[in-house]
């Protein structure tokens, strides 16, 4: 029994030796990793514009005046702009300069496209500042950031002030 024993021991051992290379091989193997490829990404792209909103006149806003601030993307061929973002404060007697924040979708935004933001102030129902200038941010070499100083709306209609400043369509506020 000696003799056999030692016969399936001498087999036993170099199969015993094989799995156990093999397995060895086969861990190593597993733990090796592909070469990752350096990052090469660009930083994280802002994902909102920071505007602060003042007007000239050294005068308290009504008790029920609202600020609206809006981001809209303008290239589109109809000439009709597309509000990406817009942000509302009712300032409720704080003094200006008012301070917003409008976030977007990155993934909306072209290289090639025009973006402006622009405000209004509204009391009492009525226009009484809006943005005579829309400034561009974002694209084209313009910053995330907008200083926006509104005009007082004077005698002049509504539409006056729609026809003057290169608006294709009233908006309604």
């Amino acid at each position: 029994m000696n003799r056999i024993s030692s016969a399936v021991l001498i087999a036993f051992v170099p199969l015993v030796l094989v799995v156990a290379a093999y397995t060895t091989g086969m861990t190593a193997l597993s733990s090796v990793q592909a070469p990752q490829p350096t990052s090469t990404s660009t930083p994280q792209q802002p994902t909102s514009v920071h505007v602060t909103v003042t007007y000239r006149e050294l005068v308290a806003l009504a008790t029920d005046a609202r600020i609206t601030v809006q981001l809209i993307e303008t290239s589109r061929a109809d000439g009709v702009g597309v509000i990406l973002g817009e942000q509302t404060l009712i300032p409720a007697g704080r003094p200006a300069p008012f301070e917003f924040e409008i976030g977007y979708d990155s993934a909306s935004i072209s290289p090639n496209g025009v973006y402006v933001v622009e405000a209004n102030i509204v009391a009492g129902g009525k226009l009484v500042y809006w943005t005579s200038a829309r400034l561009g941010v974002i694209t084209q070499g313009h910053s995330t950031t907008a200083e926006l100083v509104l005009t007082q709306v004077g005698p002049s209609t509504y539409s006056d002030l729609v026809l003057s400043s290169g608006r294709l369509s009233p908006q309604t506020y």
